[in-house]
C-alpha cells in the first residue's frame, strides 16, 4: 500500500530529523495501517509490501541524491564554448560570464499585471 509506505516514510524521516514530530505522527500512522486493513482497502500483504518499499526508499534515497549531486557537479564543471552561460551563473551572480536572466525584468512584468 502506497498510503502506508508514504506515511511510514514520513515517520522515519521525522525520526531522523525532528524526533518530537515523529512521536506526534505515530498514532496517526498506526491508525492508518490498522484502518487500511480493518476497512478492507488493502490486504495485509499490501501493507507488508508498503513496509518493504518504505525501507528501500529510506535506504536508497540518500544514495540516489549523492549520485545526482555528483552528476550535476560534473556537468557544471564542464567548460563550454566561450561566452555561453553555465548552470551556476544564474545561482552565483559574482561568477564571470553573461547572466542567464536579467534582474528586474520580472518586476516590470508583475507591475504591468497589477495595473490591469
Amino acid at each position: 500500500s502506497l498510503h502506508v509506505a508514504v506515511a511510514l516514510l514520513a515517520v522515519l524521516l521525522a525520526w531522523r530529523y525532528l524526533r518530537w514530530f515523529a512521536w506526534f505522527q505515530m498514532p496517526f500512522v498506526t491508525g492508518l495501517v490498522l484502518g487500511t486493513v480493518y476497512l478492507r482497502h488493502h490486504w495485509v500483504v499490501d501493507i507488508l509490501a508498503g513496509f518493504v518499499l518504505t525501507f528501500f526508499s529510506f535506504w536508497a534515497g540518500p544514495k540516489i541524491e549523492d549520485w545526482w549531486s555528483a552528476r550535476a557537479a560534473r556537468a557544471a564543471s564542464r567548460s563550454g564554448p566561450p561566452g555561453t552561460p553555465h548552470l551556476l551563473d544564474a545561482a552565483e551572480p559574482g561568477r564571470s560570464g553573461d547572466p542567464v536572466r536579467k534582474p528586474g525584468s520580472t518586476a516590470r512584468v508583475a507591475a504591468k499585471v497589477m495595473e490591469s
